[in-house]
């Protein structure tokens, strides 16, 4: 294509302070000048003037040009809201052949400002006083700081990925609900520490599993209680010692089996229980004190040492072998002076004695002392449990406490 020198001053222009209907150059002049419009043609301008009156369309009152909004927010407009005629004597067009456009419009209902691309892209003050901007890609370039104020709602849809990068810190801060929804995966990742202060409730649903590693130490404080409600198994496994301190009652009831297994199985108490239909108490070297004993079958032991017993001796006791049997008796009759009478006597049948002497082994018997003084070592004894006495760490994170301050006290 040859080179032409075009010449903007050439084009015709419309709006208050210029002849709408004049022609374009001085072809008084020149008679073989090209017509302008044929002259942008051949620059590769628009060609929706072909044959047609050079004096813009918008200023004609032929529709409004509009900015290309290929994006859309649900339920919100991105258009200008109104397609009204302009009005030729209040609007001010300028279009370079190149389709770029500069609009000033007075016209009642359709007062606007428009800065537009030959893309599409460009701003575009309404006529309610809302701007929009339409571009292909935005970048902004502050060297200092930036400051955005919204008196109504902000919307923002991005079908693409959103980055943000700050060098600092980042505070967001919302005076009503803060809804976060991710359709994918939610990830937060800290190089710190995180901290979290929520003044009402906290709850979480997981429809999937939920796994937490901590390398650290785990501390729980609770000040209203705590519910754990497990339909499946729970396993714990600790890596060290358990201690369970409890102010009031313990409850554990097993619908199966209730096991516990130990080198050293210690229970006191002042009032003990222990009840079972079958199974077996005691072991082969257990020491068993008790206030009374009762058996119903039989009580097997290798010696019997008390004060008293009733019932029937099968056997006879050393000292009674004879008188326990069918003979007579060895002795004289009545209490008459010894004579010289010998009593006959039958045979002896020799019952066995068992000299096995007595295992007097023991421990200490747990008498109420005992046992009293036996809860208060650092090992067996019942720990004195109290939370927060006196709701100093509540008072402290509840404001909402009173304190106890009453009007005109002094």
């Amino acid at each position: 294509m040859p080179f032409i020198d075009f010449d903007l001053s050439k084009i015709k222009r419309s709006g208050p302070g210029f002849a709408g209907d004049s022609d374009i150059g001085d072809r008084g002049k020149n008679p073989d000048e090209l017509d302008p419009r044929k002259e942008a043609n051949l620059l590769g301008a628009r060609t929706d003037y072909s044959n047609q009156s050079g004096l813009n369309k918008g200023a004609r009152g032929q529709g409004n040009a509009q900015l290309n909004t290929r994006a859309a927010i649900a339920n919100q407009s991105l258009s200008c809201g109104t397609d009204r005629r302009s009005n030729y004597s209040q609007v001010q067009v300028t279009e370079t052949p190149g389709g770029h456009i500069i609009e000033y419009n007075d016209t009642p209902g359709s007062e606007r400002i428009l800065l537009r691309h030959k893309s599409g892209s460009g701003i575009e003050m309404r006529p309610d006083g809302s701007i929009l901007i339409s571009a292909t890609d935005i970048v902004y370039d502050i060297k200092g700081d930036m400051s955005t104020v919204v008196t109504g709602n902000q919307n923002t849809q991005v079908d693409g990925a959103i980055t943000t990068n700050a060098g600092g810190d980042i505070n967001n801060r919302s005076g009503g609900s803060y809804v976060t929804a991710s359709g994918g995966t939610l990830v937060e990742t800290s190089d710190g520490s995180k901290y979290s202060t929520i003044a009402g409730s906290v709850r979480s649903r997981v429809t999937g599993d939920t796994s937490m590693v901590n390398l650290g130490p785990v501390s729980h404080l609770s000040l209203g209680g705590l519910t754990e409600s497990v339909k499946g198994d729970r396993v714990t496994r600790i890596e060290g010692s358990e201690s369970l301190y409890v102010s009031n009652a313990i409850s554990q009831t097993s619908a199966e089996r209730f096991m516990a297994s130990a080198p050293i199985v210690s229970i006191t108490g002042p009032q003990l229980e222990v009840v079972g239909n079958t199974g077996t108490i005691g072991g082969e070297n257990v020491i068993s004190y008790s206030y009374n004993s009762y058996v119903g079958k039989t009580l097997q032991s290798e010696t019997v040492s008390t004060n008293v017993v009733y019932g029937d001796l099968e056997g006879n006791a050393a000292t009674a072998t004879q008188a326990g049997t069918s003979l007579h008796q060895s002795y004289p009759d009545g209490d008459a002076a010894p004579s010289t009478y010998t009593p006959s006597v039958g045979d002896d049948p020799e019952y066995p004695v068992d000299n096995t002497p007595i295992d007097t082994k023991s421990t200490a018997l747990p008498s109420a002392a005992v046992i009293a003084a036996r809860q208060k070592t650092a090992t067996n004894g019942i720990r004195e449990v109290q939370v927060d006495p006196g709701d100093y760490i509540r008072s402290s994170l509840d404001k909402s406490v009173a304190y106890g301050y009453e009007e005109g006290a002094s």
